[in-house]
Formats: structure tokens, C-alpha cells, sequence
């Protein structure tokens, strides 16, 4: 089984523009789709309450699990894997039941229509959670971090990762404010980043205002990291739109952020123009 392509971020960071780029390159993202791309087996699987305190060993079964629904033609679970999906179904402060039973149906299903291709891999925002445990069950993986600059991701209506993930991520209470939202923000980036260092081959992070501002040259950063030598530039280029929320932290008062965030910003090439 090839290793695969996995896309995360904060929600609203872009990372629905390299899922179609991916796409365009012959990844196949998986069937169960929401209008974002989002690859809604690995939401069921993972988006859950109670997963903050699963075991490794759990996550890796999951992980499994996942790989298991996106590449075989034929799926037949064993009795361990029905136990898991099942207890899925509960524990979801984001999902009624009639949405929560739809995934489990379509996982369960034993033959599937679509063609699987050579290439595979998933985009939901949530993998960068649970990176470290991908890497363990995958270690032949490519992850692609969307970021952007975190002062326009707090004025997001998008706050989801910090409700479900605030509290474990910074140790703390927090509350939905600009200031905790860029304080999840600043500590998502920061591990990321460290990350990437120690597995450079693995992990890339893509600035999505770059990406926007200078389509070409993370067109070819990108493309080295998937080692794609041939691939339709122009149809690439179409795919990236510019949204009109970058830049809108200048409309607000951004004096919540602390001297050592300023600088994470400006060092990492947030402050674009």
C-alpha cells in the first residue's frame, strides 16, 4: 500500500485549494465529501470528545481503520474494527445522530463502486492533532500544513478547533476571544513547525497568503514535496483564488497579541503585503 497524502490546518485556512490540487494530481481524497472537501470518515473517526484521552494505541487502530476504507476495493471489518466504528457514534458535541449514522453506514458498506487509484490520501483540517500518531503508523507519509496569518483566522467565524481542541492544546480554560483564538493559533503554528524541522521529508507547511501572492513559487515548493516532475501549471494556478479576508486583522485592534507573537509573525513571513 502506497503512503499517503494527508492535508490539515486551522479551519478557513485554505486547505480546501490544495485538496484540488492534489485532486488534480491524481490523489484520491476519498468519496464521503462535505462541500469543503473534508474527508468526512476521518471526522467521524476522530472528531469526537472522547478521543482527547484515547490511547495511542486506539489512534492507531483508527488510523487504520481509515487506510483500510480509503484503499481496499473490497472492505470486510473484523470484529474489534465494528466495535470501534460503532462506538463512534456517541460522544459527538458537533454532530447530531442522523449525520453521525450516515458515516458509519458508509463505512460499513462492503462493496464500493469508486475507482481507487495509485495515489491516496485524505484532507480535515483536525489531522494536525493527531499528526505524531500518523507519522508512526505511516512513516512514508507527506503531510501539507495550510497556515496563514493567525490575526485574520481570529476574525473567522470558523472557531470549531478551538472549542473542541482549546483547552487540551494550551493547558488551559479559554474562552471564544480573539486573544485565545491566536494564542491556539500561534501554539498549533509553533509545533507544526518544530515538527516539519525533524521531519522535513514528511511535513510541509504552506502559507496560504503566499500561496495567493506568489502562486508559482509554491506551486514549484509544493511540487518538489510530492516529487511531481509533471503537472499542468495552469490548471494548478486556477484553483487558487484570493480570498478578500486577507489582511483583515488591519481593520481591528490587535493589541491583545503579545511582543514574542508580533515577532513569530513577522519572522515567518505573515505580514504580507
Amino acid at each position: 500500500m502506497n503512503q499517503p497524502l494527508i492535508i490539515g490546518g486551522l479551519g478557513g485556512s485554505g486547505t480546501r485549494v490544495i485538496c484540488k490540487i492534489a485532486q488534480e494530481l491524481g490523489y484520491f481524497m476519498g468519496s464521503d465529501l462535505n462541500a469543503s472537501e473534508d474527508n468526512l470518515t476521518f471526522t467521524y473517526l476522530f472528531k469526537e470528545i472522547t478521543f482527547k484521552t484515547a490511547t495511542s494505541k486506539l489512534k492507531h487502530q483508527k488510523l487504520n481503520i481509515l487506510a483500510k476504507h480509503l484503499t481496499a476495493e473490497r472492505v470486510e471489518w473484523n470484529e474489534n474494527e465494528i466495535q470501534i466504528l460503532h462506538e463512534c457514534l456517541s460522544n459527538r458535541p458537533l454532530h447530531p445522530e442522523k449525520w453521525a449514522q450516515k458515516r458509519l453506514d458508509k463505512i460499513l458498506c462492503l462493496n464500493r463502486s469508486e475507482n481507487h487509484m495509485e495515489h491516496w490520501g485524505w484532507k480535515e483540517p483536525n489531522s494536525h492533532i493527531y499528526l505524531r500518531e500518523i507519522i508512526d503508523v505511516f512513516p512514508g507519509c507527506k503531510y501539507i500544513h495550510v497556515t496563514r496569518n493567525g490575526l485574520d483566522m481570529v476574525y473567522s467565524s470558523n472557531q470549531n478547533q478551538l472549542q473542541l481542541w482549546g483547552e487540551l492544546v494550551l493547558g488551559r480554560e479559554i474562552t471564544n476571544s480573539p486573544k485565545d483564538a491566536f494564542d491556539y493559533w500561534h501554539k498549533v503554528d509553533k509545533d507544526i513547525r518544530q515538527q516539519s524541522e525533524s521531519h522535513p521529508e514528511r511535513i510541509l507547511m504552506l502559507n496560504f497568503d503566499q500561496i495567493c501572492n506568489a502562486p508559482d513559487m509554491i506551486i514549484n515548493e509544493l511540487m518538489a514535496f510530492l516529487k511531481k516532475d509533471t503537472f499542468d501549471r495552469d490548471s494548478i494556478k486556477q484553483l487558487i483564488k484570493k480570498p478578500s479576508s486577507i489582511g483583515r486583522y488591519k481593520s481591528y485592534d490587535n493589541s491583545f497579541i503579545t511582543t514574542e507573537q508580533d515577532n513569530y509573525l513577522s519572522e515567518n513571513n505573515f505580514y504580507v503585503k
